[in-house]
């Protein structure tokens, strides 16, 4: 950057450089370079034995750079390397500020200035008002380095320096003026409208038929395929609610509808996928709220401590239906059902299946020392959590029915079902063997199934495949989600385990890169198989959709 367009006399007329070098994507927990002593932007940066070649960005107008967009998509933990050299003409301390999508660390000649990767970054907005540090420069050549981390459903950075701090409240309200005026004009469409305005996709009626062959685990014309991308020149917008707590973010059921209203409204929907809402994102311990437990909040998660032993030792079974959790959940999800007025599904499903309700009930340590010595307690304490949660479904269908949201069937999980559909899942059994799960856990779990009309079951990770048979032979299982666990590992290595599954006579969901859909597609059959996948851009969603026609016809 020359002198003319970079003026570092003072603090408050430092230009925060525009132009930066990029390198990756590679993963969160790979060893992190050392930045100390560098001086010079490298043509090259090594990572866990990879050369990533350096790539330009800029900062757009206000002050943030998408890195899903230049990076190939969105994927928790997709990691990024930003640097630039700041001239100075003397020693000089200036703030920064920024904030991530979702977490992010600064090093300003080597030296760490900023580090949110423990934290996250505690605001849904990211706006260089979100974090502000001092940067120590000398007079000379100066590195800056960030580490920027993907949070699941963004990979954004927004920084700046005085100058963008100062003029960023001004941005930050003419988002707050176009949100409210948008908010205004759609709910006077919704007070205007005879009935419910169903317009979830363009070529609904096919996505809804593709579906029902699905879950028949039949093809129709091509394999499913789930993908996203950021809709061109849509811009997102402020929330006009106030601060946004960790506990506003997950409980606030305003700010959860405006939530999912500002990502359907930036999101292009491709092939399967459909926009669709879940109270409280659908965290994992939600269902345990209803039993007394209380909730701990953190931007990137909620959790819960177990409850305490009675007189007997254990805790009390009980549903607590005077509880302000259930009034939360009902209350809520009608709230949500009667402003989707046909834009987009509500979930009824709302956190973790009885065996791992009990877990945190319990305690997972608990839990295990009671299955080996009092298996008959398990027994009887799942059955009375699943009993509970088959009478909390069923209330929760009814609010969400066709007749409040102007939408004919529901959402399993992430996908469309003719009828009801829910996602089953039971974590905590990969520590268990086969015959404790088929005699404590599976049980209650085929009940539930047998009240809903479509149902798959979520296989986390390689700890729980010991259980991959005794599932593929319970006939009211229709599909398996296969989660790998949490890192990000090539989908074909699993091509043998697809396959095992597809010829039990069974659907499959799985999740991969766009890049992988094609060499999967040549190896796997396309009847019965789902891809989520995600895209840079609605044009390349596009693209990815005719690929995956072309190939399952040609299988």
């Amino acid at each position: 950057m020359s002198k003319k367009n970079q003026d570092n006399t003072t603090p408050d007329e430092f230009a925060f450089p525009k132009a930066w070098t990029v390198f990756g994507p590679v993963g969160k927990d790979d060893p992190e370079p050392d930045f100390e002593g560098v001086k010079d932007l490298p043509k090259e940066l090594a990572i866990a034995g990879k050369k990533l070649a350096a790539q330009k960005a800029a900062f757009a107008d206000d002050n943030r750079l998408d890195l899903g967009a230049m990076l190939g998509g969105t994927a928790e933990g997709k990691t990024a390397y930003l640097l630039a050299v700041i001239e100075a003409v003397k020693a000089m301390e200036v703030e920064l500020g920024a904030g991530a999508d979702w977490w992010m660390k600064w090093w300003v000649n080597g030296e760490v200035v900023c580090d949110t990767l423990r934290t996250g970054n505690n605001a849904p907005w990211f706006s260089v008002l979100d974090h502000r540090f001092t940067a120590r420069l000398k007079a000379g050549r100066n590195l800056v380095a960030v580490k920027v981390v993907s949070g699941s459903s963004g990979f954004v950075l927004a920084a700046g320096g005085p100058r963008e701090m100062r003029d960023e409240p001004n941005w930050l309200a003419r988002m707050v003026e176009e949100t409210t005026a948008a908010r205004r004009e759609w709910n006077e469409k919704l007070a205007s409208a005879a009935k419910p305005m169903t317009v979830i996709k363009e070529d609904w009626e096919t996505v809804k038929t593709r579906l029902t062959h699905w879950w028949a685990n039949e093809l129709y014309d091509r394999a499913v395929v789930l993908v996203g991308a950021r809709k061109p020149d849509v811009r997102p917008c402020q929330w006009p609610g106030g601060a946004v707590t960790p506990e506003v973010y997950w409980t606030d059921t305003d700010y959860n509808i405006w939530r999912a209203e500002e990502q359907i409204r930036t999101t292009y929907y491709g092939g399967e996928s459909v926009p669709a809402f879940c109270l409280g994102g659908g965290w994992s311990v939600g269902h345990a709220l209803l039993f007394g437990c209380e909730p701990k909040y953190s931007p990137s998660t909620v959790w819960t401590d177990p409850l305490p032993a009675g007189a007997d030792g254990y805790p009390p079974i009980r549903f607590d239906r005077e509880g302000r959790w259930w009034k939360w959940l009902r209350e809520g999800t009608l709230k949500a059902a009667q402003a989707s007025r046909g834009r987009y599904f509500v979930m009824p499903a709302w956190g973790s299946e009885a065996g791992d309700i009990l877990s945190l009930i319990r305690g997972d340590m608990n839990l295990l020392v009671d299955v080996a010595e009092n298996p008959d307690w398990v027994r009887r304490a799942v059955k009375q959590v699943s009993d509970s949660l088959i009478e909390a479904f069923g209330e929760l269908w009814k609010i969400a029915d066709q007749t409040v949201t102007g939408i004919e069937g529901s959402m399993a999980g992430a996908i469309w079902s003719p009828g009801r559909g829910k996602e089953f899942s039971c974590d905590i059994s990969c520590n268990f063997s086969p015959k404790q799960f088929e005699e404590l856990f599976l049980p209650p779990i085929i009940e539930t199934m047998r009240t809903v009309d479509h149902r798959y079951y979520h296989l986390d990770g390689t700890v729980a495949l010991h259980h991959l048979d005794l599932l593929l032979s319970v006939p009211e299982i229709q599909a398996i989600q296969w989660v790998p666990g949490s890192g990000r590992e090539a989908i074909l290595q699993w091509v043998p385990l697809i396959r095992r599954i597809q010829q039990a006579g069974k659907a499959v969901q799985v999740f991969c890169e766009a890049q992988e859909v094609a060499p999967l597609l040549n190896e796997v059959s396309a009847r019965g198989l789902c891809i989520v996948t995600g895209c840079a851009s609605e044009a390349e969603a596009r693209e990815l959709e005719r690929q995956v026609a072309k190939l399952s016809r040609e299988r």
